[in-house]
């Protein structure tokens, strides 16, 4: 190779190296002002390392002019070592670089997740004040009218008192004229006129001052039942404003506490902006732990579960999960993980979904309040739970037999560990989801519940195996499942169409209303259930339903305040209570006994789903449909005889402790 053609080779090698470097400088100017990183100063950096490497070069090309051929030739192996040295030097500066650009794209994905996420919760809060400012207004406006209630009432209650008193007064008349004058048969009585017989005509002539008297206690005594009855009603109403004001105090102390949750939440949020380093990222693993990734850590578990020998013994005891009874693989497997479903906000492969948030949704989307009970939906071992404090996303998974795995996503608490045993309709959790909350993760939109089913090692539509008939509403519905919802009406034993329904917007609204339509004396006040429910992990409605089912809530007691009918039995033995509370706090009592403590479903408290073990209720049929239809019309929803009846009892509050 002579000297001209080593020249050309090094000269392109400049040129490449120079345009290369150039088209890197201009990549870097590109991309500044970004919130992440400090750029003049990669900016800086990157500079002086193109610098460093453009000197290099021309201290190359100048040992090249100043020697002459000889010198060259002497020359070309130390040049090319330099060359490659500093080609070297170049890959180092292009792959700090590179990592650096791969940082910049990892952190502005992260940054953009975090802006979704901070609008969301900032718009879920502003709803929240929306709604705490309505709240209030309606507390304030129903105290308003208790006060006025309570000034009626305590005038008419002195009215009351007055005319009962007059009332007494005649009737000492009465009787005082009847005794000085009258003896037995109301005729007049010789012998006590002889006595009075100075006054005989006076005495005589009184018979219109008895009529008179008369007339008037007539009179006085529809007063007084006239008075007596507004009474009552004013009581009822009073009663009736001071239980809904109640609830709305708990809504409205709900609300603040996931207010409060959202606030730590944007100041965490904020933080982790500001402290861009790489000591968050572990931090922020967990945060940013979203469902790609949660995909990938259930295909990995669901591999593990497969190739595991399940019916033998192992850290899970999937042994327990085998020995135990189970439904057969057939229809609607599984029952609801949730209640009091309002909505399903995606479906299984929904497109919708796909456009929003550019991934597939394996799964449903169930829209619950939250903070409501998530129940295991078949019997099953707790594979796998991430149930952390801090504003990252809580989620757990479930293995059933038949090769069925569930995953349940936006949990707010998780009261289960790894390892356990669940039974069908046992509480696992409870949901969650609204923006900023606990266990909501990153991109969450609203209160719901995140559920999908794998058979096998593949996702599944968890609506196939679901009993659609408890949907509120079928149009809600995409077409391709109008026809499993007509099916599983059908196959309903209840006549769904002959449900007595009850007026209210809420559960708590139709309770009070159901209680106000049907109950007698103490048993139609929410206070005395809630005080008979207290600390007991029962739905208070199914105790209340119950009352309405053994004893129509009063009507037809058989023994004093057994609204229940506990320990009464067809031999005729009966058992009485003290009072009206005490008779409707042994129904919660009784289903929390040794005996009926370990059924979840109302299926299992009589003889219609529960053949040979403890019951309630010697019922094969009435007793449960009797039930379901009272339920149904205090939920607002078609309860299924497979109803979940057990409620949370542990620490509510759900606020973060530790980041």
């Amino acid at each position: 190779m002579n000297c001209k053609k080593i020249f050309i080779f090094l000269f392109l090698l400049f040129s490449f190296s120079f345009t290369f470097a150039e088209n890197i400088n201009k990549d870097i100017k590109t991309n500044t002002g970004s919130i992440i990183l400090d750029d003049e100063k990669i900016e800086s950096q990157d500079s002086n390392g193109i610098e460093f490497f453009r000197s290099k070069q021309l201290e190359i090309i100048d040992s090249i002019y100043e020697n002459n051929t000889m010198g060259f030739l002497r020359q070309i192996d130390r040049a090319r070592d330099r060359v490659n040295s500093l080609s070297s030097d170049l890959n180092a500066i292009v792959n700090d670089f590179e990592n650096l650009e791969g940082r910049r794209k990892v952190i502005t994905k992260r940054y953009s997740m975090i802006k979704t996420s901070m609008t969301n919760t900032i718009r879920s809060m502003k709803e929240s004040e929306k709604s705490m400012s309505k709240r209030l207004n309606e507390i304030n406006r129903q105290t308003k009218i208790l006060g006025e209630l309570e000034t009626k009432i305590s005038y008419l209650h002195k009215d009351l008192k007055v005319n009962k008193e007059n009332l007494k007064r005649y009737t000492n008349v009465l009787y005082r004229i009847n005794n000085d004058f009258y003896g037995k048969g109301s005729n007049i009585d010789d012998i006590k006129l002889l006595v009075n017989s100075e006054n005989i005509a006076n005495s005589l002539s009184g018979e219109e001052v008895i009529q008179s008297i008369a007339l008037k206690m007539n009179d006085l005594m529809y007063l007084i039942s006239e008075q007596e009855k507004k009474y009552l009603s004013y009581a009822k109403n009073i009663l009736f404003i001071r239980d809904n004001n109640k609830i709305q105090v708990r809504k409205y102390q709900n609300e603040l506490k996931n207010y409060e949750q959202q606030k730590i939440y944007l100041k965490k949020l904020f933080e982790y902006i500001k402290e861009d380093k790489d000591n968050v990222d572990s931090e922020l693993n967990n945060l940013f732990n979203e469902k790609q990734t949660i995909e990938n850590k259930i295909k990995t578990i669901n591999n593990n579960i497969l190739k595991a020998d399940m019916e033998s013994d192992s850290e899970f005891h999937f042994s327990e999960l085998f020995k135990n009874p189970e439904r057969e693989n057939v229809g609607n497997f599984f029952s609801w993980p949730v209640n009091d479903v309002s909505g399903i906000s995606a479906f299984f492969d929904d497109p919708r979904y796909k456009r929003k948030f550019g991934a597939d949704h394996l799964a449903v989307d169930l829209v619950v309040e939250q903070g409501s009970e998530v129940y295991a939906p078949a019997n099953g071992i707790v594979y796998h739970v991430v149930n952390n404090d801090g504003p990252g996303l809580n989620w757990m998974i479930l293995v059933h037999k038949y090769g069925y795995v569930s995953v349940y996503l936006h949990m707010s608490k998780i009261v289960v560990n790894q390892g356990d045993y669940v039974k069908r309709g046992e509480i696992i959790g409870l949901s969650g989801g609204k923006p900023g909350t606990r266990g909501a993760g990153l991109l969450s939109t609203g209160p719901h519940l995140h559920f999908e089913i794998l058979q096998n090692g593949s996702h599944v539509d968890p609506i196939n195996y679901l009993d659609l008939s408890i949907v509120r509403n079928k149009n809600m519905l995409p077409p391709i499942y109008r026809r499993k919802y007509l099916t599983d009406s059908l196959a309903r034993n209840t006549d769904m169409n002959n449900i007595k329904k009850i007026t209210g917007n809420t559960v708590e609204e139709r309770r009070l209303n159901y209680l106000r339509a049907n109950g007698i004396g103490e048993f139609s006040q929410l206070s005395l259930w809630e005080n008979a429910s207290k600390n007991i992990n029962v739905d208070i409605d199914l105790g209340i339903c119950i009352a309405a089912s053994e004893s129509g809530l009063g009507k037809n007691l058989t023994t004093p305040f057994n609204v229940g009918n506990v320990g009464n039995n067809d031999r005729g033995d009966r058992v009485g209570y003290d009072n009206a509370q005490q008779g409707a706090r042994v129904i919660y009592l009784t289903l929390s006994n040794k005996y009926l403590g370990e059924h979840t479903q109302i299926t299992e408290l009589s003889r219609f789903g529960n053949k040979d073990g403890t019951i309630y209720a010697s019922s094969d049929y009435n007793w449960q449909n009797n039930v379901t239809r009272c339920l149904s019309s205090i939920k607002g929803y078609w309860i299924p005889e497979d109803y979940s009846f057990r409620k949370y009892t542990g620490n509510s509050d759900l606020a973060f402790t530790s980041y």
